[in-house]
């Protein structure tokens, strides 16, 4: 663990590596991430009439992730809801990917709905989050046959989910939220033991999901953002 935390220090790829097999790492950092800092606590009790005294500077490299991380492991014995404990409530990708979850290879066996109903669920779900799904778009990308669109929900907020078979006949959702987030890159993550890519344009946050291999969900992300995009 100290040559992992001393080699952590001096390179921040490995770091990256280390955090992205950790689903409890990934939390603190969101959690550290959120920590108001000195100045905003200062004027926070400057307005309530209080002396606030400056906090000890706290560290929030790779060390503190990988120490509180470790220990928090420890201390619940790799037991239930590790992940669940320190992924953020409002964050809709893990309730996506708990859904995935439940998925088989099998659960899309003999599923195939006809050209024109495809199309109505994919314009429903369209209109629901308000952005561009074209039919033709969404029903060429490699690899991946379209089995469905529906619209689930998330906080009130509809969330497209449009359903993929895979290679092999794997599980593959590529969802849709509208959160107003601001333009973001695609991210490569792992999501209870699946591979996910997730990116937000113009005021959507998307996210492909399923099977194991993540540079493949990677290319296909890269595929559906820049075909959706050239439609828009």
């Amino acid at each position: 663990a100290r040559r992992l935390e001393t080699a952590m220090l001096g390179d921040a790829s490995l770091e990256r590596r280390l955090m992205a097999l950790d689903d409890v790492a990934a939390g603190i950092r969101s959690g550290m991430a959120a920590l108001p800092e000195d100045a905003r606590i200062a004027r926070i009790g400057e307005g309530a009439g209080l002396s606030v005294a400056p906090a000890r500077p706290v560290e929030r490299g790779p060390r503190l992730l990988f120490g509180l991380a470790a220990s928090l492991l420890l201390g619940l014995g790799l037991g239930w809801g590790t992940t669940q404990m320190f992924m953020p409530a409002d964050d809709w990708r893990m309730e996506v990917a708990h859904y995935q979850a439940l998925y088989t290879d099998h659960t899309l066996s003999g599923a195939s709905f006809d050209t024109p109903a495809l199309q109505a669920q994919l314009a429903r779900a369209s209109g629901m989050v308000g952005t561009a799904l074209p039919p033709e778009v969404l029903s060429g990308l490699v690899d991946m046959d379209l089995v469905r669109a529906q619209v689930l929900g998330f906080e009130d907020q509809p969330l497209a989910q449009i359903v993929y078979r895979g290679v092999g006949g794997a599980p593959i959702a590529l969802c849709l939220l509208r959160t107003g987030a601001a333009e973001a890159g695609i991210e490569v993550s792992d999501l209870r033991g699946m591979a996910a890519a997730s990116w937000n344009d113009r005021g959507v946050e998307y996210l492909l999901i399923g099977g194991s291999d993540q540079t493949w969900i990677e290319d296909r992300a890269v595929q559906i953002r820049s075909a959706l995009r050239s439609r828009s």
